[in-house]
């Protein structure tokens, strides 16, 4: 990372070396990878999201999952702006999913949990990232999982009492979340988490304008 000091002399304030193979994998993979590599190294007059590439690069070379849930959020609070919540890439999420956190495609492409994703996005799009880090720090042992998704709902049913365009899932929803849970904790809470920090799916926002149609 470099900067200009007070002589406007170009001067090195932080360095770091990356595995390139792990890197260029998931560069390759798609152009939104490399978009989501490039809104992180920033541009001429902007500094790199250091804390977001930091992580990203754990999750990459060492799969760790702990980095993998905080990227996300560091991506979408490093880059977004005033006026603008940017979000990650659906294909970019994908490949998280996939490529790096192992996930089974039962639980990334599950409706029920896309269901629920959507109301925690609702959240994050506001810059409450609450329930998403009570979440994203939850243990199988406790109940803060369950405790913290029956909280966010509440509220999401008071936002839809006052008119706020909410989605909230249904009860045959949530039992399926549930079961999931049940069956593969880790997997269920890190494809809830990024999911939610992610830019809806072409068919996710067919579903909203039908619905709206429909109003």
């Amino acid at each position: 990372m470099i900067s200009k000091d007070n002589r406007g002399d170009t001067v090195v304030e932080q360095t770091a070396i990356v595995n390139a193979i792990s890197f260029s994998k998931f560069i390759s993979y798609s152009p939104y990878n490399s978009a989501t590599v490039e809104k992180l190294l920033g541009n001429y007059n902007e500094k790199p999201k250091i804390s977001s590439l930091i992580e990203l690069t754990n999750a990459l070379e060492n799969f760790n999952n702990d980095s993998l849930l905080k990227f996300p959020r560091l991506y979408v609070q490093e880059t977004s702006t005033n006026n603008w919540v940017n979000l990650l890439y659906p294909e970019t999420v994908k490949y998280l999913l996939k490529e790096v956190a192992m996930i089974s495609s039962e639980i990334i492409e599950n409706s029920a949990l896309w269901s629920l994703a959507r109301t925690l996005r609702y959240f994050i799009r506001e810059r409450k990232y609450g329930y998403a880090d009570d979440i994203r720090n939850a243990r199988k042992e406790s109940k803060d999982f369950e405790e913290t998704i029956a909280k966010m709902l509440r509220e999401g049913r008071l936002r839809l009492e006052q008119k706020e365009k909410i989605h909230l899932p249904t009860d045959e929803e949530m039992k399926e979340v549930f079961r999931l849970a049940n069956e593969d904790f880790e997997a269920t809470k890190t494809a809830l988490v990024i999911l939610a920090f992610s830019f809806p799916s072409r068919a996710e926002e067919e579903q909203t304008r039908e619905v709206q149609n429909e109003v």
